[in-house]
Order: structure tokens, then sequence, then C-alpha cells
């Protein structure tokens, strides 16, 4: 079950604690030849999920005739829940790029070495399997940003699914399925194909599904007591918004900032890291410390009212930009950046809202200090 190692790793990426309790109301019985994502699309639910009410299961070695289970109750406390960058160090200091590499140019050399390839053909045969795997990556953008039901989102796959065997049919194209094959297998990754890709789609609808179900109120009263209200917000100068840069290339490439005693209030003293309780609450899963510099970004952008859609598609972009600059699966990476945008795009709309009473003009001091504009809004960082 070579196809489904990704599916693995991520969890264990997530940290999904073995020591909750699970209280069960619908059961599985594994048959020979059961695989993960199988059984999870046919009993529509996601393998977020499958993970979460069976934390111990191992989606390369499914034993026949083990019980999984596929509904029930999770009684996760904060004893439970794995905490906000418990797995940061130990995964940071495994995986930290301190110098930003071109990845895509790295790709282009692995392929053309493992093939024999000129620099040219293995770069047109890279762009060109990135343009085909987008076919479904703007798929499910689709059926998150409209939070499509099951069924309405399964046809907006299948239509990525027909787009994308038409693109490989197009001679027009340098895509080649058997040759890019031809060099997954050769690294010992998963290899391409459309029924596979469009099985992946249709799962992410359960988690859309799973997150639409389970949406609530996330602003949380303590933090609201803290919101200054733009009645009771100055409108200082932005120049007396002072940022520092603390360490340039700090980890993962990006920047550590902090703000300066001598500085006005700014919202980057709002900046909280990853903290989405949807995704704790649903999939016992909290933050590893992957991601920080991508929600410091998104929670300055929706400080600073950027518009709702346009903070959380950078936000997407931002962590596929990180998982670019990770040294471990690239694969196990953007899935999870795809349930961290699906949860924020989902269910992030109060968190919005929170803060529309901020002072956003850009003559003032919160959202108009020179890093926040020219930086901190679009580019991922840390904050000290």
């Amino acid at each position: 079950m070579k196809s489904f190692n990704i599916y693995l790793s991520l969890f264990i990426i997530l940290g999904v604690a073995n020591g909750y309790d699970v209280q069960c109301n619908r059961y599985y019985n594994v048959n020979e030849g059961d695989e993960c994502l199988t059984i999870a699309n046919s009993n529509e639910i996601s393998l977020n999920l499958l993970h979460t009410l069976n934390p111990d299961i191992n989606c390369n070695d499914l034993p026949v005739d083990t019980i999984l289970c596929l509904s029930g109750e999770t009684n996760i406390t904060d004893d439970d829940t794995i905490k906000d960058n418990d797995n940061a160090i130990s995964i940071n200091e495994e995986t930290t790029n301190n110098t930003p590499i071109d990845y895509d140019n790295e790709k282009i050399k692995d392929i053309s070495r493992v093939l024999s390839l000129k620099h040219i053909k293995a770069k047109k045969l890279y762009e060109s399997t990135n343009e085909g795997i987008s076919i479904f990556d703007e798929a499910f953008i689709t059926s998150v940003e409209n939070i499509l039901s099951v069924d309405e989102c399964k046809i907006v796959c299948e239509q990525a699914n027909e787009k994308f065997n038409s693109f490989v049919e197009d001679d027009r194209n340098d895509f080649n399925i058997t040759t890019y094959n031809i060099y997954l297998q050769a690294v010992n990754k998963e290899v391409l194909s459309s029924e596979n890709l469009l099985n992946k789609c249709i799962n992410k609808c359960f988690m859309i599904k799973e997150i639409k179900e389970r949406i609530e109120d996330t602003s949380n009263p303590e933090d609201t007591l803290n919101i200054k209200k733009r009645a009771d917000q100055s409108c200082d100068n932005p120049s007396q918004g002072k940022i520092n840069l603390v360490q340039n290339e700090y980890m993962y490439g990006f920047n550590l900032y902090s703000q300066a005693t001598d500085s006005v209030y700014t919202a980057l003293q709002n900046v909280n890291g990853c903290s989405i309780p949807i995704i704790e609450k649903l999939y016992n899963q909290n933050n590893n410390g992957l991601f920080v510099p991508a929600c410091n970004s998104h929670d300055i952008c929706y400080n600073c009212q950027g518009g709702k859609k346009t903070c959380d598609l950078r936000f997407h972009d931002n962590m596929k930009t990180i998982c670019k600059n990770w040294k471990n699966d690239n694969a196990v990476c953007n899935s999870e950046a795809d349930l961290f945008y699906a949860a924020v795009s989902i269910a992030g709309g109060s968190s919005y809202n929170k803060w529309s009473s901020n002072e956003v003009r850009k003559t003032c001091a919160f959202c108009g200090t020179a890093l926040i504009q020219d930086i901190l809004l679009y580019t991922p960082y840390y904050v000290q």
C-alpha cells in the first residue's frame, strides 16, 4: 500500500494522541485488499477523522478482520490535545533550512539527473506536471470557498478528473505521466494516477462536510476583553509603530521580528500563532510549529481586515511555500496545509469579524506601520 504512505506520515505529523477515549457507534471490519482511502470514501468520512477515531491505525498494514471505528464521539481533554509547538523543536531541528532553497530548481535538477534529461526538458516536465495536478487543487479551493455539499463537491472533483485526463492526453503540453511516474518510483514517491487523484479529491469533500457540521463561534470571550474598539484606539502616526528585525532567515528562510518597547500599539501585538479551535476539537490536531509563520501573517491580515477570502488564499499559498522549504515529504505538508486552509476558510468568519472595529487605516500605526504594510501582511514570519 505504498500509495498511502502520505496519509500515514500525515497523521504522525499531526500528532494525534492515542490516550483519549473514543465512544464508537459504527464499526467496519477490514477485508482482504482494503486500503484506508477506499474505506474512508466508501463510508463517507475523511481520512483525518478515520485516524482520529482510530489513533493506532497503520495504513501501511491493515490486518484482515481489524475492527475500525467509523463514527463516534472522542473525549478529548486539554491533557490529550497536542499542545501548540509540542513537536516544533524536534521537527524543526531535523528539517529547518536556515538558508532558503530554490525548491523548484532543485526538483528540476533531480528530475534531470534521475531521468537523464536535459535541464530544459526536465523543467518542462516538472512545470507541466504541476499544471496538471493544480487542476485538482483548484477544484478543492472551489469546493471550500463555496462550502459545497458532498454531492456538489464530488461533481467538481469529477469535472477536474475529466479536465486532468484531457490534459494528460493533449500532445500540445509537455506532461508525460508515464515518464514522471518513472521518476517518482525511482525516488520512492507515490505515483500519479487520475483515479488516485480523484479519490483524494473526493475524500476532501468529506473533510469539508465535517468542518461545516462542526462550525461554531470560535471566538474566545476572554480574547474579546483585550480587543481595543476603534473608538478607543488612537490613530497614531505610522512612524510611531516600531517593529525590529531580530534575526534574518531565522527559520525556514523566514525572519524573526519583535515590536520595540517604545512602539505604540500595532497589529503585531495581536498575533498568536496557529490556534484553530475547530481542528483541535474535530481532529485532536493542534499546530506542530511548521505553519507558525504563515499563521502569523494570517493573523495580521485578519486584524487589518485585508479581506477574508484574500487572507485565507494567501494563507494557503504561504503554507505551500513553507512546504517547499521543508526537507521531508512535500505531499504530507501540502495535505496539512489543505486542512488548515479549509478550517479557516469555512469556520473563520467569526474570527475575522471580531476584528472589524480595529483602526485599519494605513494612516494609523496599528496597520499602517511600514513593516506591516510592506512585509508582514503578505509574508510568513516569526514573532519574538
